[in-house]
């Protein structure tokens, strides 16, 4: 089992059922992603708290990407269309 497929089996089913609908590279806003969730708020702070989401500001979301260094930040056009 990878890192990613441990992540999102560590995860209660509604968090991951979200996870599994995020891309990296991507920016979401909260209300973008309340039909992927019965209880988005402690979702979001689940995925938050295991890193597969990092909160840019209130209601603003970003998925990241990996390289070899580490995360990469968001493209700026990306948190501008957010």
């Amino acid at each position: 089992m990878n890192v990613v497929n441990a992540a999102r089996s560590s995860l209660p089913k509604g968090a991951s059922r979200l996870g599994a609908s995020l891309r990296p590279g991507r920016v979401y806003r909260r209300e973008d992603l309340v039909e992927y969730s019965s209880s988005i708020d402690r979702h979001l702070d689940e995925l938050v708290d295991t890193g597969r989401l990092t909160r840019l500001a209130q209601g603003i979301y970003y998925a990241p990407r990996q390289s070899t260094f580490g995360a990469l930040p968001p493209e700026d056009d990306e948190v501008v269309s957010a």
